[in-house]
C-alpha cells in the first residue's frame, strides 16, 4: 500500500541526495531541501506528461521514462528556464526536454527481484561532495 511513497523516498534519498546538504548554515540547508523536492516534483511531472504524449509500448515490453535521465534533464532545465524571461523560449526548453524524455526509456521486467546489500553508511554525505542543482 504505500510502495509509492519507499520509492518516492528512495528517490529523494539516493538520485537527489537530499540528505547531502552543500552547507552548515541553517538557511542555506533548508534552500537545499526543498530545491531537492522542488526538483523532483518537477522530475514526476514531466515523467508523467512523456509518458502520457509518447506510446511506450514496444514488442515485448511496456517502456517508462528512464527516471535518472529525467532528473538530469530537469535540473538543466530548470537552471535554462531561470535565465530566460521570454515564455515561448520556456515553452520551446520545456518541447526540447520531452523529446529528450521520450527517447530514453527503459523495459519494465516484470517479476526480477534483487537481493538488497547493505553498506556501512556512517560516513556517507560530506559537505565537499554535494552535486550543484
Amino acid at each position: 500500500m504505500r510502495w509509492g511513497v519507499e520509492t518516492c523516498f528512495k528517490t529523494l534519498k539516493s538520485r537527489l541526495q537530499i540528505e547531502n546538504f552543500s552547507s552548515a548554515k541553517k538557511e542555506l540547508v533548508l534552500q537545499d531541501f526543498f530545491a531537492s523536492v522542488f526538483v523532483y516534483n518537477l522530475m514526476i511531472a514531466s515523467v508523467y506528461e512523456a509518458e502520457l504524449k509518447g506510446v511506450l509500448v514496444q514488442g515485448k515490453y511496456v517502456y517508462r521514462v528512464n527516471k535518472n535521465v529525467a532528473i538530469g534533464e530537469v535540473r538543466t532545465l530548470l537552471i535554462e528556464s531561470f535565465a530566460v524571461e521570454d515564455l515561448e523560449v520556456r515553452r520551446l526548453l520545456f518541447d526540447r526536454a520531452m523529446v529528450v524524455l521520450r527517447d530514453n526509456v527503459v523495459p519494465v521486467r516484470p517479476g526480477r527481484s534483487y537481493a538488497w546489500v547493505s553498506k556501512n553508511l556512517s560516513a556517507k554525505f560530506h559537505l565537499n561532495n554535494k552535486s550543484g542543482l
